[in-house]
């Protein structure tokens, strides 16, 4: 059976063939003379075994919400890297999508920590958008439990405390990741831990409802309430996500699982955590320090990833605290015209229109006057009861 490959030269574009037994072989286009490599049977991606710019791209690893990252082969310096390469039609479609990649790109080269994936560059090439970044030989964490089942405590421990370290350098740089789930860290071979996937990024404090076309940006299994709601976010939500890694890690499961992303974000935002019968091995230090990363409101949290290392390594309080939940104003709410991974805006609605109902019950509940009515009929009650009691007896 031949494979087919197509020339990446958009001058050439020819539809070649090979024998199956040359696949991951080096050729050159007879038309062109494009250097290729002949892809695996199957692999009908256009551009694996073409060339873009000083890359020779070998096979493809994943896709994610900004783009399609391949195993390529930097031909100037001779190394392995993994380049992502935003879609043709996601430019034409949508400009803010080109904007939002060097953005990514920029904020993830701001980062300087062994564990964060390093940023080489960004270019363009044959009307193609990408970003070098380091190629990393291992596994995801999420292949690991499911392999796995559940991670050991102390095992999550350490990989807890790298993620937040990490994390850490890219909030003081005003970044927030979020989008931390087991799919965006890495367990390398040598046994290092490193988060992937700054594409959802933001620098700053922003509205997390503005991204692209309107949409939320997010996994719904580890966003938190926040997050699911639009609202402004910071560090904090990050901690919240790690939590629900943990707690899968540990566990064997997400915290909130559901039929569709709605009722995930529902729990997300009102169900309380609860674990199951099968976590009662689970240290109740671990137990309260996860419960913590995953309070509803963000002030409840570790305020810093600092403090959460502090807190897996012993040296500062894990129990949660209680925290005066500040209301918002009906003005202050979000717009409800935003797509979350396959809940539609009309469940969207709904989800801001459950968080606004709960605000108001917080807002309005029993008011103090007739608190203070209750209070007086009661007295009043104990004094007449009182004097019938003295006028009988008499």
């Amino acid at each position: 059976m031949a494979i087919k490959v197509r020339c990446a030269n958009p001058e050439c574009g020819n539809l070649l063939e090979a024998p199956e037994a040359y696949a991951g072989r080096k050729a050159r286009c007879p038309h062109c003379k494009q250097s290729l490599i002949i892809p695996a049977a199957g692999q009908d991606d256009p551009l694996v075994g073409g060339r873009l710019a000083e890359f020779e791209i070998e096979k493809k690893l994943g896709q994610g919400a900004m783009g399609v990252v391949y195993l390529a082969r930097n031909t100037a310096l001779d190394r392995t890297v993994a380049l992502k390469v935003l879609p043709d039609d996601l430019v034409k479609d949508n400009p803010a999508y080109l904007k939002r990649f060097y953005r990514e790109a920029k904020m993830a080269a701001m980062l300087n920590h062994p564990n964060a994936v390093m940023v080489y560059q960004v270019g363009e090439d044959q009307g193609r958008h990408f970003i070098e970044m380091e190629f990393v030989q291992g596994v995801d964490l999420l292949a690991v439990i499911r392999k796995r089942e559940r991670i050991e405590v102390k095992a999550m421990n350490r990989i807890a405390k790298d993620v937040a370290s990490a994390l850490a350098v890219a909030h003081l740089e005003g970044i927030v990741h979020r989008d931390i789930k087991p799919e965006n860290i890495m367990l390398t071979q040598d046994g290092g831990v490193k988060v992937t996937d700054f594409g959802l990024a933001k620098i700053g404090n922003v509205q997390s409802s503005i991204t692209l076309s309107g949409q939320v940006l997010g996994t719904p299994l580890y966003m938190s309430p926040e997050h699911s709601q639009g609202r402004t976010l910071d560090g904090r939500a990050d901690i919240y996500s790690l939590g629900a890694t943990f707690y899968q890690a540990v566990v064997g499961e997400p915290p909130f699982v559901a039929k569709n992303a709605f009722e995930i974000l529902m729990k997300q935002i009102q169900q309380p955590l609860a674990w199951p019968s099968e976590a009662e091995g689970i240290p109740a230090e671990t137990k309260a320090i996860v419960e913590r990363m995953m309070e509803k409101h963000p002030d409840a949290r570790y305020q810093t990833c600092e403090d959460l290392i502090a807190a897996i390594d012993g040296e500062a309080p894990a129990q949660s605290v209680k925290v005066a939940v500040p209301v918002q104003r009906q003005e202050e709410a979000p717009s409800a015209s935003k797509q979350v991974y396959g809940a539609s805006t009309k469940e969207l609605d709904a989800i801001e229109s459950a968080a606004r109902d709960m605000r108001r019950r917080k807002r309005t509940g029993v008011p103090k006057w007739l608190w203070v009515l209750i209070g007086l009929g009661i007295v009043a009650l104990i004094v007449l009861v009182a004097v019938v009691a003295v006028t009988v007896s008499r």
